[in-house]
Order: C-alpha cells, then structure tokens, then sequence
C-alpha cells in the first residue's frame, strides 16, 4: 500500500506528520474534547474532530463506574 501523504494547502510542503492541539467543541449545550490538526510546518489548521482517546477514556471510565454498582448491588444482595 502507497503512501497517502498530501500537501499543506497554505505552505504546500508535504505534510508527513500533524500536530494536534485541544479545543472544546460544543454541540447542543454539550461540551466534547476536542483536537486541531495542524500543519507542523506553518500551523495551518487542517482539520478539527471530536477527542478520540477522550472518548474512549470517557467511555471506560462509565463502564466501570456501572460495573463498580453492579459490584455493589451484588455484595449487597449475597449479604442477605
């Protein structure tokens, strides 16, 4: 499989890396982490998309949290 590298649209230097900066974006009245892509030569913005690895720390952390009252309601019943 070939490289899928593009050019910087400002600087128009082959972008073989990005940088990635946090933002908040907000949808709705919800607030989501969020990333800008930048060009690591002239730090045109390329892109923004919601956090990735926000999401699935967000994620994680509820499931266990429903795990840990699961957990809980258990001991509880095996109690009585």
């Amino acid at each position: 499989m070939g490289s899928m590298n593009g050019k910087c649209p400002k600087c128009e230097n082959l972008v073989l890396s990005l940088d990635a900066k946090p933002l908040e974006i907000h949808v709705g009245g919800q607030k989501w982490k969020g990333v800008t892509l930048h060009c690591p030569l002239c730090l045109t913005v390329l892109g923004a998309s919601v956090d990735p690895v926000a999401v699935a720390e967000d994620a994680l952390a509820r499931i266990e949290a429903s795990l840990n009252e699961i957990e809980t309601k258990l001991s509880q019943l095996a109690q009585r």
